[in-house]
């Protein structure tokens, strides 16, 4: 939980009431995108703690990625590895 911790998560243009109300019709009340929408933007605080979370599982996500692939290279099983 420390990633990320002191930095602050910039809203983007598409994260304002404004940016949804252009959006197509399809995006009703009813549409998952209005539901994820709602969660990273409703509120300030909400989209710093969202988005971090998500950054962090990013993170994580390339860290146990290259572990993966270094300990394929000192195996010397790159070359012979489909990653997928």
């Amino acid at each position: 939980m420390e990633w990320y911790k002191d930095d602050t998560i910039p809203i983007p243009s598409t994260g304002t009431q404004e940016a949804w109300e252009k959006m197509p019709y399809f995006f009703s009340d009813r549409n998952e995108g209005r539901t994820r929408w709602g969660v990273r933007y409703s509120n300030y605080t909400l989209h710093q703690t969202m988005m971090k979370n998500y950054y962090r599982m990013a993170t994580e996500v390339d860290t146990a990625c290259g572990a993966i692939l270094e300990e394929l290279r000192r195996q010397d099983a790159l070359n012979n590895t489909v990653i997928i």
